[in-house]
């Protein structure tokens, strides 16, 4: 990305690092600053559209900070933490049960949003961002609890849905959702499970994003992680889908890259989980 002041072009850095005393990632293009222990605010980000946050009910303890994570233990309830990932154009939230809850856990997060936008409904009913003339402004909210074996085994992996709706007093909002008690009770799901409770990304639409048959409604843009393909005993299909932006270096927006410009995508695949060699792995441009 480039440096608005010195004009050179510098690396992608979302490692979480402490500036003046407070958490921020180090060079994003939406720059984030994450909340200390005693705040109230989860993480703030601070977009051309304006700043959008992430709040909690009570205060937070003392954060762990690793790479581009940082982590709130206990934050939710013993045991469930609030984790935030930093992106380079945004951040995911994630709610992290490390252990077993004793009965229901009801997860409350207000939401900051820039000015004009206000949260609506999606043609399915799903809590979606709206911008100020009513469009979409981001993916529906569709959040699934992933117990710990889903990304490196699907077929052994236990996922449920989480119902999520949107509260709203006044001129504040909050995400509140739910995760099935029956579910976090089940002896067969394993530990520790996530749920990708939100996600904000500066250009309004996510990266990357990888959709399933099996559960259709998904995008599965906030897991971290892409999968492609089908499962071991093709009870499931998988497909990937890259954002690739061909505005880039045009100056405009309605159009592909013209004259001297040029863009190149360039796709590695690999084969890392993968539970046979994918000799047929596809693509359409």
């Amino acid at each position: 990305m480039k440096n608005k002041a010195s004009g050179a072009w510098e690396a992608v850095d979302t490692n979480i690092v402490l500036r003046n005393g407070a958490p921020q990632a180090s060079r994003v293009k939406t720059p984030l600053t994450f909340g200390h222990r005693g705040d109230k605010v989860l993480v703030a980000a601070r977009s051309e559209q304006g700043e959008a946050a992430l709040g909690t009910v009570n205060e937070l303890p003392e954060p762990r900070i690793s790479g581009n994570t940082i982590t709130y233990p206990d934050a939710i309830a013993p045991g469930a933490d609030l984790v935030v990932i930093a992106l380079a154009d945004g951040f995911v939230q994630q709610a992290v049960f490390r252990q077993r809850p004793v009965g229901p856990v009801t997860v409350r997060l207000p939401v900051t949003l820039p000015k004009g936008y206000s949260f609506g409904k999606s043609s399915k009913g799903l809590p979606q961002l709206k911008s100020a003339d009513g469009a979409a402004a981001s993916a529906p909210i569709v959040l699934t609890a992933m117990d710990a074996k889903v990304e490196v085994s699907p077929e052994q992996g236990k996922t449920s849905p989480v119902s999520a709706r949107i509260e709203t007093s006044g001129k504040n909002s909050s995400l509140v959702f739910t995760p099935d008690a029956k579910f976090l009770a089940d002896p067969a799901v394993t530990y520790p499970v996530t749920v990708a409770a939100s996600s904000w990304f500066g250009g309004g639409k996510p990266d990357d994003a990888w959709v399933n048959r099996n559960d259709p409604a998904a995008n599965h843009a906030s897991a971290g992680w892409l999968r492609a393909g089908t499962t071991q005993t093709s009870a499931d299909i998988a497909r990937v889908y890259l954002r690739f932006d061909t505005t880039a270096g045009t100056g405009r927006r309605d159009g592909p890259p013209s004259g001297p410009d040029r863009l190149e995508l360039q796709v590695r695949r690999s084969e890392r989980r993968s539970v046979r060699r994918p000799a047929g792995v596809g693509h359409r441009r």
